[in-house]
Protein backbone atom coordinates (compact mmCIF):
# COMPACT_ATOMS: atom_id res chain seq x y z
CA UNK A 1 0.00 0.00 0.00
CA UNK A 2 3.10 2.04 1.01
CA UNK A 3 4.54 1.75 -2.37
CA UNK A 4 1.24 2.37 -4.15
CA UNK A 5 0.89 6.06 -2.61
CA UNK A 6 4.30 6.49 -3.72
CA UNK A 7 3.50 6.33 -7.15
CA UNK A 8 0.78 8.20 -6.84
CA UNK A 9 2.56 11.06 -5.70
CA UNK A 10 5.68 10.53 -7.47
CA UNK A 11 3.62 10.28 -10.45
CA UNK A 12 1.97 13.97 -9.41
CA UNK A 13 5.77 15.02 -8.72
CA UNK A 14 7.12 14.18 -12.16
CA UNK A 15 3.92 15.57 -13.87
CA UNK A 16 4.91 18.68 -12.32
CA UNK A 17 8.49 18.90 -12.56
CA UNK A 18 7.76 17.79 -16.53
CA UNK A 19 6.27 21.13 -17.20
CA UNK A 20 9.64 23.24 -17.15
CA UNK A 21 9.65 25.41 -19.69
CA UNK A 22 13.56 26.48 -21.06
CA UNK A 23 13.19 29.44 -18.28
CA UNK A 24 12.79 27.37 -15.13
CA UNK A 25 11.46 30.42 -13.12
CA UNK A 26 8.26 30.82 -15.52
CA UNK A 27 6.50 27.56 -14.72
CA UNK A 28 7.32 27.75 -11.13
CA UNK A 29 3.56 27.53 -9.33
CA UNK A 30 1.01 24.73 -8.15
CA UNK A 31 -0.67 22.31 -10.53
CA UNK A 32 -3.44 19.82 -9.84
CA UNK A 33 -4.97 16.78 -11.73
CA UNK A 34 -5.58 13.19 -11.90
CA UNK A 35 -3.09 10.18 -11.98
CA UNK A 36 -3.61 6.71 -12.36
CA UNK A 37 -7.71 8.29 -11.02
CA UNK A 38 -6.67 9.58 -7.93
CA UNK A 39 -6.73 13.59 -8.31
CA UNK A 40 -2.69 15.21 -6.57
CA UNK A 41 -1.58 19.00 -6.05
CA UNK A 42 2.31 19.39 -7.16
CA UNK A 43 4.12 22.51 -6.19
CA UNK A 44 7.15 23.18 -7.95
CA UNK A 45 9.88 25.82 -6.89
CA UNK A 46 11.85 27.70 -9.48
CA UNK A 47 14.95 26.56 -7.28
CA UNK A 48 14.54 22.79 -8.51
CA UNK A 49 12.92 21.50 -5.29
CA UNK A 50 9.10 19.71 -5.72
CA UNK A 51 6.88 19.35 -2.91
CA UNK A 52 3.67 16.72 -4.00
CA UNK A 53 0.30 16.53 -2.08
CA UNK A 54 -2.08 13.65 -3.11
CA UNK A 55 -4.67 13.96 -1.02
CA UNK A 56 -5.98 17.00 0.52
CA UNK A 57 -7.33 15.53 3.48
CA UNK A 58 -4.02 13.30 4.35
CA UNK A 59 -1.52 17.05 4.77
CA UNK A 60 0.74 15.51 6.78
CA UNK A 61 1.67 12.99 4.09
CA UNK A 62 3.97 14.88 1.66
CA UNK A 63 6.77 13.72 -0.86
CA UNK A 64 9.33 16.25 -1.74
CA UNK A 65 12.51 16.08 -3.79
CA UNK A 66 14.78 17.76 -6.47
CA UNK A 67 14.01 17.70 -10.51
CA UNK A 68 15.99 18.38 -13.52
CA UNK A 69 15.20 18.54 -17.36
CA UNK A 70 17.04 17.70 -20.90
CA UNK A 71 15.23 18.13 -23.49
CA UNK A 72 11.74 17.76 -23.02
CA UNK A 73 12.33 14.64 -20.76
CA UNK A 74 12.22 15.23 -16.68
CA UNK A 75 13.71 12.98 -14.06
CA UNK A 76 12.44 14.02 -10.14
CA UNK A 77 14.20 12.39 -7.57
CA UNK A 78 11.62 12.09 -4.18
CA UNK A 79 11.28 10.77 -0.99
CA UNK A 80 8.44 10.00 1.11
CA UNK A 81 8.15 10.69 4.85
CA UNK A 82 9.77 7.54 6.01
CA UNK A 83 12.85 8.30 3.36
CA UNK A 84 12.24 5.83 0.84
CA UNK A 85 13.46 6.81 -2.07
CA UNK A 86 12.11 6.66 -5.70
CA UNK A 87 12.58 8.55 -9.55
CA UNK A 88 9.65 9.67 -11.69
CA UNK A 89 9.97 9.76 -15.61
CA UNK A 90 8.13 12.78 -17.05
CA UNK A 91 7.67 14.65 -20.55
CA UNK A 92 6.79 18.39 -21.83
CA UNK A 93 3.60 17.81 -24.02
CA UNK A 94 2.04 21.06 -25.53
CA UNK A 95 2.52 22.73 -22.33
CA UNK A 96 1.19 20.07 -19.94
CA UNK A 97 2.93 17.89 -17.85
CA UNK A 98 2.73 13.99 -19.03
CA UNK A 99 3.69 11.11 -16.48
CA UNK A 100 5.86 8.60 -18.60
CA UNK A 101 6.93 6.02 -15.68
CA UNK A 102 7.71 6.09 -11.79
CA UNK A 103 10.66 3.27 -10.38
CA UNK A 104 9.37 2.47 -7.15
CA UNK A 105 11.73 2.26 -3.80
CA UNK A 106 11.93 -1.54 -3.89
CA UNK A 107 12.98 -0.96 -8.17
CA UNK A 108 9.87 -1.67 -9.63
CA UNK A 109 8.78 0.05 -12.73
CA UNK A 110 5.26 1.29 -13.05
CA UNK A 111 4.67 2.69 -16.19
CA UNK A 112 1.90 5.19 -17.48
CA UNK A 113 0.05 6.52 -20.29
CA UNK A 114 0.10 4.45 -23.87
CA UNK A 115 3.04 1.79 -24.17
CA UNK A 116 5.07 3.09 -26.87
CA UNK A 117 6.48 1.32 -29.14
CA UNK A 118 9.37 2.46 -31.10
CA UNK A 119 9.88 1.99 -35.25
CA UNK A 120 13.45 0.08 -35.48
CA UNK A 121 13.03 -0.90 -39.09
CA UNK A 122 10.78 -0.33 -42.09
CA UNK A 123 9.15 -2.79 -44.32
CA UNK A 124 7.86 -1.18 -46.73
CA UNK A 125 8.05 2.74 -48.62
CA UNK A 126 5.18 3.87 -47.47
CA UNK A 127 2.35 2.87 -44.51
CA UNK A 128 2.95 1.42 -41.18
CA UNK A 129 4.51 -1.70 -42.12
CA UNK A 130 7.75 -2.22 -40.01
CA UNK A 131 9.50 -4.19 -36.61
CA UNK A 132 8.34 -2.00 -33.41
CA UNK A 133 9.86 -2.35 -29.78
CA UNK A 134 8.53 -1.86 -26.65
CA UNK A 135 7.37 -2.88 -23.33
CA UNK A 136 3.78 -4.02 -22.28
CA UNK A 137 2.77 -5.63 -19.26
CA UNK A 138 6.34 -5.67 -18.30
CA UNK A 139 7.34 -7.16 -20.86
CA UNK A 140 9.69 -6.18 -23.73
CA UNK A 141 7.92 -6.76 -26.99
CA UNK A 142 8.72 -6.45 -30.41
CA UNK A 143 6.05 -6.29 -32.76
CA UNK A 144 5.99 -6.99 -36.82
CA UNK A 145 3.58 -4.91 -38.99
CA UNK A 146 3.91 -7.13 -42.14
CA UNK A 147 3.63 -5.63 -45.63
CA UNK A 148 1.33 -9.17 -46.08
CA UNK A 149 -1.04 -8.04 -43.44
CA UNK A 150 0.30 -10.61 -40.93
CA UNK A 151 0.59 -8.96 -37.49
CA UNK A 152 3.16 -11.16 -35.25
CA UNK A 153 4.51 -10.57 -31.61
CA UNK A 154 7.74 -11.78 -30.30
CA UNK A 155 9.56 -11.27 -27.29
CA UNK A 156 12.85 -9.06 -27.61
CA UNK A 157 14.77 -11.45 -25.91
CA UNK A 158 14.43 -14.39 -28.72
CA UNK A 159 13.38 -12.18 -31.89
CA UNK A 160 13.56 -15.47 -33.74
CA UNK A 161 11.52 -17.53 -31.23
CA UNK A 162 7.72 -18.62 -31.60
CA UNK A 163 5.63 -15.55 -31.67
CA UNK A 164 3.81 -14.72 -28.67
CA UNK A 165 1.01 -13.52 -30.29
CA UNK A 166 -0.10 -13.72 -34.14
CA UNK A 167 -2.41 -12.56 -36.71
CA UNK A 168 -3.71 -10.01 -38.84
CA UNK A 169 -4.12 -6.17 -39.57
CA UNK A 170 -5.18 -3.40 -41.14
CA UNK A 171 -4.76 0.46 -41.74
CA UNK A 172 -7.14 2.77 -39.91
CA UNK A 173 -7.82 6.51 -39.22
CA UNK A 174 -5.57 6.87 -36.13
CA UNK A 175 -3.31 4.05 -36.96
CA UNK A 176 -3.46 0.13 -37.25
CA UNK A 177 -6.16 -2.40 -35.65
CA UNK A 178 -4.86 -5.73 -35.42
CA UNK A 179 -6.42 -9.10 -34.27
CA UNK A 180 -4.64 -11.97 -32.67
CA UNK A 181 -5.38 -15.24 -30.63
CA UNK A 182 -5.28 -15.63 -27.10
CA UNK A 183 -3.80 -18.82 -26.11
CA UNK A 184 -7.11 -20.46 -25.72
CA UNK A 185 -7.89 -19.52 -29.39
CA UNK A 186 -10.10 -16.90 -29.44
CA UNK A 187 -9.72 -13.64 -30.86
CA UNK A 188 -9.18 -10.21 -29.26
CA UNK A 189 -8.16 -6.97 -30.86
CA UNK A 190 -5.05 -4.23 -30.48
CA UNK A 191 -5.69 -0.53 -31.56
CA UNK A 192 -2.49 1.19 -32.09
CA UNK A 193 -2.33 5.00 -32.73
CA UNK A 194 0.38 6.50 -35.11
CA UNK A 195 3.52 8.44 -32.70
CA UNK A 196 6.22 10.74 -33.81
CA UNK A 197 8.31 7.46 -33.59
CA UNK A 198 6.03 4.80 -34.10
CA UNK A 199 3.16 3.38 -33.02
CA UNK A 200 1.36 3.17 -29.10
CA UNK A 201 -1.70 1.26 -27.75
CA UNK A 202 -4.51 2.73 -27.43
CA UNK A 203 -6.89 0.21 -26.56
CA UNK A 204 -7.00 -3.38 -26.26
CA UNK A 205 -10.61 -5.22 -26.68
CA UNK A 206 -10.76 -8.58 -24.73
CA UNK A 207 -12.45 -11.65 -26.90
CA UNK A 208 -15.71 -10.52 -24.23
CA UNK A 209 -15.33 -7.48 -25.84
CA UNK A 210 -13.72 -5.44 -22.31
CA UNK A 211 -12.16 -2.61 -23.22
CA UNK A 212 -9.23 -1.95 -21.40
CA UNK A 213 -8.19 2.02 -22.98
CA UNK A 214 -5.03 3.57 -22.21
CA UNK A 215 -4.73 7.34 -21.81
CA UNK A 216 -1.97 10.01 -21.12
CA UNK A 217 -1.90 10.94 -17.26
CA UNK A 218 -1.91 14.75 -17.02
CA UNK A 219 -1.95 17.69 -14.41
CA UNK A 220 -2.75 21.47 -15.49
CA UNK A 221 -0.79 24.47 -13.73
CA UNK A 222 -3.67 25.79 -11.48
CA UNK A 223 -1.45 28.96 -10.00
CA UNK A 224 1.60 31.07 -10.13
CA UNK A 225 4.62 30.83 -7.66
CA UNK A 226 4.38 33.75 -5.42
CA UNK A 227 7.35 36.34 -5.86
CA UNK A 228 9.37 34.89 -2.95
CA UNK A 229 9.91 31.94 -4.76
CA UNK A 230 10.38 33.13 -8.27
Amino acid sequence: MKNRLFTILALALGLAAHGADQKPKSIAGSYVGKVDKHRAKVILKADGSIVIRPNPDAEDFVLSGTWKRKGNSVIASVADPVGAKGTVHLRVNGGDLVMVKVIEPDGDVKQFGRPQFEKKKALAKKGPAGVYVGVYDDEQLQAEVKPSGAFVVKAVADPNGEPIYSGNWKATGFGISATVLTDDGQEATVEMVTTAKGLAIRKVIDPDGEEQAFAEARLKRVKAAPKKDQ
